[in-house]
């Protein structure tokens, strides 16, 4: 049966209890399946998540590292978004992404220039707004709108909007493409 993932409906599935689903909310677990690949679609990983009041939800991970595409792995995720579409087993379609700490290796491309401080730049990494300092004399490395860069977050806010990143080296497009959204956790996960 279509709907049957690894021979039990969704449903019966034991689901992952947070108090209540809402954007921004941080939480911690293991995926429940890997959903069909969809065409020009990234592999993704489906959480079933139940609040307080007992609705539930099917989350869906995408742009997870390849070697984390597997089920026996505890993610740190946040809720990016909540849909109203209700799917097929009744459930309330969300949005995750995983957070980012402090420690974590991301690439970025730095596109602007800070509005206030002439010494910085701005890039994106999925819907985090990343900061660097143009200079890094300590690794000879001076930073200029449209580089690409690896780095190591130096620090997330509290409500995961920002990040500040130390860089480690400038790359090519190319390697910024193949590693663009993905996150190298700084203990090896």
């Amino acid at each position: 049966m279509e709907d049957q993932i690894n021979g039990r409906p969704p449903m019966q599935w034991t689901r992952i209890r947070i108090p209540v689903v809402a954007k921004g909310v941080l939480f911690e677990a293991m995926p429940h399946f890997k959903p069909k690949s969809k065409p020009n679609c990234p592999p993704a990983l489906g959480f079933y998540i139940e609040d307080d009041a007992g609705q539930v939800y099917t989350g869906y991970l995408r742009g997870v590292n390849e070697k984390d595409l597997r089920l026996d792995f505890t993610f740190k995720l946040i809720i990016r978004g909540v849909s109203t579409t209700v799917l097929r087993d009744g459930t309330i379609q969300i949005f995750l992404e995983e957070r980012v700490i402090k420690g974590d290796r991301i690439c970025v491309q730095f596109t602007d220039q800070h509005k206030r401080d002439n010494n910085r730049l701005v890039g994106q990494f999925n819907r985090y707004l990343v900061f660097v300092g143009k200079a890094h004399p300590d690794k000879r490395l001076m930073i200029e709108e449209g580089d690409f860069v690896i780095g190591n977050v130096q620090w997330v806010t509290g409500n995961h909007q920002f990040i500040d990143l130390i860089p480690q080296r400038k790359v090519t497009e190319d390697v910024y493409n193949r590693r663009r959204g993905q996150i190298f956790r700084a203990n090896g996960d």
